[in-house]
């Protein structure tokens, strides 16, 4: 019996595991998520071809993923490094756009990471951005499809008009030098569930540093 105890409770032990990997995300209700992801929703829904239930499930487990991720700080220091680094890829835009674009593209990564987003592809990236910065990931999502076609070789069909300025308020909010609350509650700590209190504070920075693309 001891011997049949033990299986018994490795089994409950690997079923749980199994079923805490494959469960189904409590989904949010659908006006919580249009508040949350305002245009990604509308996205979300049109990739799925219109089906609500499908793009409920998919932000819900966005928020379930990315939702209480800890806000990094940044250190004086490497502020300063990305303002330098952001300001000299804008002057490099002038001359050598394709170049500038895969350096903005590389630059938004690291600095995203820093501020503890996942270290991953473009689209774990990208859905990780969504929750907290849902009006400023498109702006990602268009630099980096620009990015990869620099680097394909198709630069010479690619419209370089407004990538860099797509990008310009999502750089501009991780590069904030005070950490913002991000996540499914309210405030630094908080670990209620969006969908269930309030919008989510999103408050671009507007410290007067931001420098916009060259016309």
């Amino acid at each position: 019996m001891p011997n049949g105890t033990a299986i018994i409770i490795l089994g409950l032990g690997i079923a749980g595991v199994v079923a805490l990997a494959f469960a189904p995300t409590v989904l949010v209700s659908s006006r919580a998520l249009r508040r949350r992801f305002g245009p990604e929703f509308q996205l979300v829904l049109d990739h799925h071809g219109g089906e609500v239930k499908a793009a409920r499930k998919e932000l819900s487990k966005r928020l379930y993923q990315y939702g209480d991720l800890p806000v990094q700080p940044l250190s004086a220091a490497a502020r300063e490094q990305y303002l330098r680094e952001w300001a000299e890829i804008h002057l490099r835009w002038l001359n050598a756009p394709a170049e500038a674009v895969v350096q903005a593209e590389g630059l938004l990564f690291r600095l995203a990471a820093d501020r503890g987003f996942p270290r991953g592809d473009a689209k774990q990236l990208g859905d990780a951005l969504s929750v907290s910065h849902p009006r400023q990931v498109a702006g990602f999502r268009r630099l980096h499809e620009v990015a990869q076609r620099v680097r394909s070789g198709d630069e010479k069909t690619v419209g370089f008009q407004g990538v860099l300025s797509g990008s310009q308020e999502l750089f501009e909010q991780l590069a904030e030098d005070r950490p913002r609350a991000r996540g499914r509650g309210r405030g630094p700590g908080s670990r209620t569930r969006f969908g269930m209190t309030g919008r989510p504070r999103q408050r671009p920075a507007r410290d007067g540093t931001a420098l916009r693309e060259p016309r």
